[in-house]
């Protein structure tokens, strides 16, 4: 899966509601 910055509805899912980045330990993503 390729995240776009232009791609807000799936960046969403990675924010907070302040639009802070979620850690990798509590979203589980990798790091690719």
């Amino acid at each position: 899966m390729t995240v776009d910055y232009k791609d807000s509805s799936t960046l969403r899912v990675f924010l907070t509601e302040r639009g802070r980045i979620i850690p990798r330990r509590v979203s589980g993503n990798c790091m690719r």
